[in-house]
């Protein structure tokens, strides 16, 4: 029987599996004009609100993002998709200055 931990690890797993934070904080950046709520994610990914609230509770709880090139690699990949969601030009390096370390 799982306890409180491993519930919360397992939320944050299936988080990073279905909306990966840096994709979440790259559209919030790039195309929501620095906001995200539980709606915007529910519709970009097709999550529960539940889910998409437990998210935005992450994003809350976080002052700077990984930007590593593990991290710059699932987000080329994800840039097709952002692309043809928003409607809009995606940037093609969107990390290249120190604001995009943290929320702003």
């Amino acid at each position: 029987h799982d306890g409180a931990t491993e519930e919360i690890e397992a939320n944050f797993f299936a988080a990073q599996l279905l909306m990966p934070e840096i994709v979440c904080y790259y559209i919030m950046k790039h195309y929501l004009n620095n906001r995200i709520n539980a709606w915007d994610l529910m519709d970009t990914f097709g999550v529960s609100f539940e889910a998409a609230s437990k998210r935005i509770n992450t994003f809350k709880n976080r002052n700077c993002f990984n930007t590593g090139k593990s991290e710059m690699a699932l987000l080329e990949k994800y840039k097709p998709f952002t692309n043809k969601f928003f409607k809009t030009p995606y940037y093609s390096t969107p990390f290249d200055n120190a604001e995009y370390d943290m929320i702003v």
